[in-house]
Parts: C-alpha cells; structure tokens; sequence
C-alpha cells in the first residue's frame, strides 16, 4: 500500500512555512517538493513523467534574479530515492515563463528527451510570440540542449507558442501549442505546430495540407 509522507531534500520545513510544495506519489511511497523555488514560482504547475523520470515546470521561477524568467526540474528515481536536476533557457529573459508546458518520452534505451515551453518568450520584434526549448538526457543524466529552440514559422506577438507540449511516445515528434495565434481574419483562434527529429537536419516543421500547422475548422 501506498503511504503519503513528504520528502524534503535539504532539512526540515519548520511548521508554518511558507515554502510551497507539490505533492507526487511514486512506487517509493516517496513526495516530491522543491525548498529551492521562491514561494511564487508555481512549481508543479505543469508536470510530464516517463517510468522512473518526472518533469516538472516552475515558469514563475527567478534564476539568476530574472523575474518569472522560469525553470525546470528533472528527478530520476532510484532505489536511493530521487535526485534533481534543472535547466533554465539558455536565452532567458524576464516573464519568459519557461516552465509553462513540459512533456517527456524515452527516446532510446539511453537516452530520455524532455521538452519545455516558454510561451512568452519574445523573439526579434515579436513579443511574446514563444519559444520551445528540447532536451537530451544521458544514462548518467548528463542533460544536453537540443538545437536552440523551437517557433512558429508564421510567429506574432502575442501567439503564445509553447502554452501545450506533446512529445510521442518514442521522442520522434512534438507537438506545439499556440492558443493566441491568429488565423486570417480569426483574432486568436490558436493553432497546433508539428516537428519531427530529422537524423542529420535537426528539427523538421510538418505541412498539413499546405499548412504549417493545425487549426479548426
């Protein structure tokens, strides 16, 4: 039977902290929480697993003093319990929120890839239009970026892209969100991005009837 107990990484919470944690059950009977995220990071918003290996997505995170820049934390399970890892974009700026979406699938027996959205990232002139930023992760975790990131090829301020992340399930394509996209005259209908992993080419947009991405009809 599973138990619920806490599991805290660096000491005790003294009673009445303010220190959020999200709560996780695991095959250990073990809790996930985070000491080292400020209070208002929303971490555990947005989470992604895969056998022994969790995502979770922290996009109210300030590293480095970059206000809502946003982080990511990565834990792989043992018999010794669970060990943390994090990345922050590489590009980061404030309210990015990098964090906002993550997904995660095993991409070979070694190796694991994760995905994480910052959907308010800016690029050039396009504020907010968003980034998505892929990561490749070792037998002995050694977490590598995967190109520089992902965005719409149609981008506009405002798009949010990167709000929703799916990876398949063998790591080969990703999914992107883009709710506040615009689509001709439809003011923020959003639209659906498809990539997929090229062996020499790095990441591939797909065309869906003569699109660039998916939308309602």
């Amino acid at each position: 039977n599973f138990t619920w107990k806490p599991w805290i990484r660096k000491g005790e919470v003294p009673e009445g902290s303010s220190v959020n944690w999200i709560l996780g059950i695991s095959r250990d009977s073990v809790l996930i929480s985070n000491i080292e995220c400020n209070k208002d990071g929303k971490y555990g918003i947005t989470l992604s697993f895969n056998d022994d290996v969790v995502v979770i997505g922290s996009p109210n995170s300030d590293p480095g003093a970059i206000t809502d820049s946003g982080k990511a934390y990565f834990y792989c399970s043992s018999s010794s319990g669970w060990t943390e890892y994090n990345v922050t974009a590489s590009d980061k700026a404030a309210s990015d929120n990098f964090g906002s979406s993550v997904s995660i699938a095993k991409a070979s027996s070694l190796s694991t890839r994760f995905a994480v959205g910052a959907p308010n990232a800016d690029i050039s002139s396009f504020t907010g239009s968003g980034k998505v930023y892929i990561y490749d992760v070792d037998l002995s975790f050694n977490i590598t970026q995967d190109g520089t990131y992902l965005s719409a090829s149609d981008k506009a301020s405002g798009d949010k892209f990167g709000a929703s992340i799916a990876i398949k399930s063998d790591a080969t394509r990703i999914f992107v969100g883009a709710p506040s996209a615009s689509y001709l005259s439809y003011t923020k209908p959003g639209k659906v991005y498809i990539f997929d992993s090229g062996s020499s080419t790095g990441w591939v947009r797909q065309t869906i009837s003569g699109l660039s991405y998916l939308k309602a009809n």
